[in-house]
């Protein structure tokens, strides 16, 4: 393997260790994979400049190619993740790349007939191609859609268990990590269509929660979408990312936790 890519892979390795939350996944616990392959530390103020993430759910300002507040385009992919969660399909699709930089660039999107006002209202402040002008994590928090039904548990804020395990050979590294039985949110969608208003509250409310630790410690996810969010026995999220391929690295994957 290069130095690049084992920079690369360490890098994550100790952003994984790091990020202790009940709805991020963990690094040993049961077997599942993820990683934070995208995801990087930010200092507040500065800009990054590197495209990451999928382009239907990368915010305007990667598109034009501009130098970007890593946290404000996070709460652009969880405007789409929510969208997508309410609705079934994504607020900005094309047959081409260049079509779909266009219509992100426009900012434009249907709000279908069964939508609430609160949650367009809250999608629309969420989904603003000026990054000034879309609303901070603490405001997405705080929005009265966000405000969870009587009798439903509040979203744990503490550090979760933490820990964590790599085991390393000369040609091998393996990480065992937390096993999400229900697998991709995407898939959930895939199968059925869309979540009700309170079933998305209570998911969204998750991600929120865990994006927004990742940025108190200086972490910006940068690869937000539908098939990086899993869900565990209990249906509840936990945040990951998707691994990708490097020479001569090899991962250890189960998907059965027994």
């Amino acid at each position: 393997m290069d130095e690049e890519n084992l920079k690369k892979i360490f890098r994550e390795i100790q952003i994984m260790k790091k990020l202790r939350h009940p709805h991020i996944i963990r690094l040993y616990q049961e077997l599942y994979f993820p990683d934070f392959g995208f995801s990087n530390h930010f200092h507040p103020g500065q800009k990054l400049s590197t495209w990451c993430g999928s382009p239907p759910y990368a915010a305007p300002e990667l598109f034009e190619g501009k130098k970007y507040d890593g946290p404000k385009a996070d709460i652009w992919s969880m405007g789409v993740v929510l969208y997508v969660l309410v609705c079934g399909v994504l607020p900005f699709d094309g047959d081409t790349l260049h079509s779909l930089r266009s219509r992100v660039i426009a900012g434009m999107f249907r709000i279908p007939y069964f939508m609430s006002a609160d949650c367009e209202h809250l999608i629309r402040h969420m989904l603003v191609v000026d990054p000034e002008r879309r609303l901070s994590i603490q405001q997405v928090l705080d929005h009265r859609w966000m405000i969870p039904p009587v009798g439903e548990c509040p979203v744990p804020e503490g550090e979760g268990p933490g820990g964590g395990e790599v085991m390393e050979t000369e040609k091998m590294i393996y990480l065992v990590t937390e096993y999400a039985s229900n697998g991709e949110i995407f898939d959930y969608i895939v199968e059925k269509g869309r979540m009700s208003e309170d079933e998305a509250r209570r998911v969204f409310r998750q991600i929120v929660s865990a994006v927004n630790y990742c940025h108190t410690m200086n972490v910006v996810h940068r690869d937000l979408k539908a098939e990086n969010l899993l869900l565990d026995a209990n249906m509840d999220i936990k945040l990951a990312g998707k691994i990708k391929c490097v020479t001569k690295l090899s991962l250890f994957v189960s998907t059965d936790p027994t």
